[in-house]
């Protein structure tokens, strides 16, 4: 059978079917999402801090966890782990 053939064959398929081609996407689920951000600085006594926020709108998601933070010193430089923290 012909390419063309083959696609008209398979939509014709597809509208036998009821028409709908592709299936509705999954909602996610926020519950277990962990959201982040951070940010550095340069501080007035020449120390290098940074700031890391994080929070999750499923209030258990959160809980017994705890998260490795790493430093990298240069944008192609390897990390190095820094602490390991817990809300």
């Amino acid at each position: 059978m012909r390419p063309f053939a083959s696609l008209l064959l398979l939509n014709l398929v597809l509208l036998l079917a009821g028409g709908r081609v592709h299936a509705a996407p999954a909602k996610p689920n926020l519950e277990a999402a962990v959201i982040t951000a951070g940010t550095s600085i340069v501080g007035t006594d020449g120390r290098n801090w940074a700031y890391v926020v994080w929070q999750s709108p499923g209030a258990a998601t959160l809980q017994g966890k705890a998260f490795a933070v790493y430093l990298q010193t240069a944008p192609a430089g390897t990390f190095t782990r820094q602490a390991i923290v817990s809300p």
